[in-house]
């Protein structure tokens, strides 16, 4: 959804902000697996894919990179490490969305209300929590399970980062 959203913006190079907690591995895997796929299907090159720690000295240092790899979007893992790459941006004296646009992941609450407000990718939470409980339940029971929620779990929070 990230990478289809900055795509349709017109951003051809993208880069994909990795997180630098080795505890989140698990999720940033997919993820990053996912936009990668999303870029074969848009017909995109691979995304320049960088680890960002949440410092602001390292945020600069990917943005740097970025900017001379000629991506103009990136797709970060989280809220948090979107947010680090804002003020990275802004701190190398560039502009978000102007010279580079960026799109978040999770909606957390400081998302809205950041400089300029993050783009985001939402998940309905409680109805993957309640097809967790029921496969459970099924599971226990002995009966077939549920059918897995639908891509209507995920949505696009547009705000003035992408």
């Amino acid at each position: 959804m990230q990478a289809e959203h900055l795509a349709a913006a017109g951003h051809r190079r993208l880069g994909y902000a990795f997180p630098a907690d080795p505890r989140v591995a698990g999720f940033a895997g997919p993820r990053l697996a996912g936009v990668r796929a999303a870029c074969a299907d848009l017909g995109l090159d691979d995304p320049v894919v960088l680890t960002v720690p949440l410092e602001i000295d390292a945020a600069k240092d990917a943005v740097a990179t970025w900017r001379g790899a000629s991506v103009t979007a990136v797709c970060a893992y989280n809220d948090d490490v979107a947010l680090a790459l804002l003020t990275g941006v802004r701190r190398s004296g560039l502009a978000v969305p102007g010279d580079l646009a960026v799109i978040g992941f999770d909606d957390i609450p400081g998302a809205a209300v950041a400089d300029p407000p993050l783009t985001t990718v939402t998940t309905d939470h409680r109805a993957i929590a309640e097809h967790i409980a029921q496969t459970i339940v099924h599971g226990l029971e002995g009966t077939e399970a549920p059918l897995r929620p639908g891509s209507d779990v995920v949505g696009l929070v547009r705000r003035d980062s992408a």
